[in-house]
């Protein structure tokens, strides 16, 4: 028996894609010459087999390594990919998140805000008549440049108690409030107009003469006079009584009390009228 594959019909079956085939030849051959008893021949294409068995083993076992190797870089970056959405996705939710704090925060603070304003209004301003009150007055006073002329009025309800007693508090709360508006409605701009407690309203100008305070006084004394009280009730008239100090401030020689106690002694002159003064330091 003898079949023999030449050398380059070999080599032509290698380089091509017929290693598997030539390796089952291989092994066919080995088995055909053993039973023949050419045992040399059979173990040449045996080892021919066993060589070319290795190869197609090493090539598929190197081709599954890089099989797995791509699919492990292929899932590698889909896990990537779906941890960089999962992180987009968290990010995009705290972001959400933070803006709503950021605005819950903006609320809150424009409430605090308010409420803030609304605080110091109220500690500022007499919640009966709307102006400013006791608190917001000496505030002000406090501001005035120290060499600052001023005229400083004091104006009293006259007959006040007697409103309250005859006609009720409720009537009186109503005249509080319309000699208030009255006394604002005819200010100048810079004037400041208070409550200071009770029936008594003060009001402060600055660099006016004492004439023209005291024509100041008499304008308004008029026009608390000349109005009809009567829409408040129809048997009530008003009167005020106005005094007025007027002062150049030097904290070394003259306090604000002092000016508040002259405007206070001019308005004790007498009722519906009044009484304009130069202030000037105690003892």
């Amino acid at each position: 028996m003898s079949i023999k594959l030449d050398h380059a019909t070999r080599t032509l079956a290698e380089q091509g894609q017929l290693r598997d085939k030539l390796c089952a030849i291989d092994l066919a051959l080995s088995n055909l010459y053993q039973q023949a008893g050419q045992y040399r021949e059979a173990l040449d294409h045996l080892k021919w087999h066993l060589q070319l068995n290795g190869e197609l083993f090493s090539a598929a076992f190197d081709q599954r390594i890089q099989s797995l190797k791509v699919q492990f870089e292929l899932k590698q970056v889909e896990s990537e990919r779906q941890a960089a959405q999962r992180l987009n996705a968290e990010l995009s939710e705290l972001n959400a998140r933070l803006e709503e704090t950021n605005r819950d925060l903006r609320a809150a603070q424009a409430q605090t805000a308010e409420l803030m304003a609304r605080r110091e209004q109220h500690a500022n301003e007499d919640a009966l008549t709307g102006l400013p009150n006791r608190r917001a007055f000496d505030a002000a006073l406090a501001d005035l440049l120290p060499d600052q002329q001023i005229s400083l009025m004091v104006c009293d309800i006259d007959h006040f108690k007697s409103v309250n007693d005859r006609f009720s508090h409720l009537v009186g709360d109503q005249v509080l409030r319309q000699v208030g508006a009255l006394l604002k409605s005819q200010l100048r701009r810079g004037d400041l107009l208070a409550r200071y407690g009770g029936e008594e309203f003060v009001l402060l100008l600055t660099e006016v003469s004492q004439t023209d305070t005291l024509k100041v006084c008499e304008h308004l004394r008029r026009t608390i006079q000349n109005h009809d009280s009567s829409t408040v009730r129809p048997e009530l008239s008003l009167t005020v009584s106005l005094g007025a100090a007027v002062a150049q401030l030097e904290p070394t020689t003259l306090a604000m009390q002092d000016v508040m106690r002259a405007a206070d002694a001019a308005k004790h002159a007498g009722r519906n009228r009044v009484e304009v003064q130069l202030a000037t330091p105690l003892g």
